[in-house]
């Protein structure tokens, strides 16, 4: 009986998956990812998250690094589902939201080897389809998907409406973000690329990062990036990990909040202005 049940499950959700019921228009697919490890993409994948919901959009927000689960953790919440799930075939996606700090719904990450291991479930057109169904409960569909350089993040980076690069301002990571770009940003094809400079105190220099990036790109890969601004160092973002709260709730005027809300806001504005295009 436990096998024909499993069995029955997965056809249903199989059927789910290939015949979706699209409610509303489908939503925004933001994408964060990072020049190497340690740049701070699940802090601002987040963080700006709760300030995009905070403004007013309707968020989910997907743990999709395929290395590293964090997201549960920064939001202070106990995973009760994760990306396994789906990746194994036991859950839809509708069934793994869960609610997260400012009403962000957040679907956690992967947690076994044998899921990372099958996630290429993640990556097919049945997947794309089920986003397209999060129309119902999310305006923004914001992806953490770290700095791995697989096809499973290359994939999530090609249908994003967006993809935002993280890097530090130190030469090393710079240079690491170029060759991120090089090697897989480069195959997505759509103009909608920014570079956020983070763990920068000057936006002088943030900006400087900015042109030699956007330079190089455009000499070498004919491909331009756009600049999302910068976000302060600060100490109570590590603090606010530590207690499992978002630092934009912690420390509403800190600096570091202050600019996360500044660059949603400045997505917000961007695709607004898109879509009256």
């Amino acid at each position: 009986m436990i096998d024909q049940a499993t069995e029955l499950r997965r056809l249903v959700l199989k059927a789910m998956r290939e015949n979706p019921v699209t409610v509303g228009p489908p939503p925004r697919l933001l994408v964060l990812t990072g020049a190497k490890s340690g740049v701070g993409v699940t802090s601002i994948a987040v963080n700006l998250a709760v300030a995009l919901s905070q403004q007013g959009s309707r968020v989910v927000l997907v743990d999709a690094d395929p290395h590293r689960s964090d997201v549960a953790t920064l939001c202070g919440i106990r995973q009760l589902a994760s990306c396994d799930d789906l990746a194994l075939a036991t859950r839809d996606v509708h069934e793994m939201l869960q609610l997260g700090p400012a009403g962000i719904q957040i679907v956690p990450g992967l947690n076994s080897q044998e899921a990372l291991n099958n996630s290429y479930v993640l990556t097919d057109e049945r997947f794309h389809r089920q986003l397209l169904t999060l129309g119902h409960h999310a305006d923004v569909v914001v992806f953490d998907v770290g700095c791995a350089d697989n096809d499973l993040t290359g994939r999530f980076c090609q249908s994003a409406s967006d993809v935002l690069l993280l890097t530090t301002p130190d030469d090393a990571t710079v240079m690491d973000a170029y060759a991120r770009v090089k090697t897989m940003l480069a195959e997505a094809k759509h103009p909608d690329l920014h570079v956020l400079i983070n763990h920068s105190d000057d936006l002088a220099h943030a900006q400087d990062v900015h042109r030699r990036l956007d330079d190089s790109c455009l000499r070498f890969l004919d491909r331009r990036i756009g600049f999302a601004g910068h976000v302060p160092h600060d100490d109570r973002v590590s603090k606010a990990a530590i207690n499992g709260k978002p630092f934009l709730l912690r420390d509403p005027q800190a600096g570091c909040s202050q600019a996360v809300h500044q660059l949603a806001t400045c997505l917000t504005l961007v695709d607004s202005a898109s879509r009256a295009d």
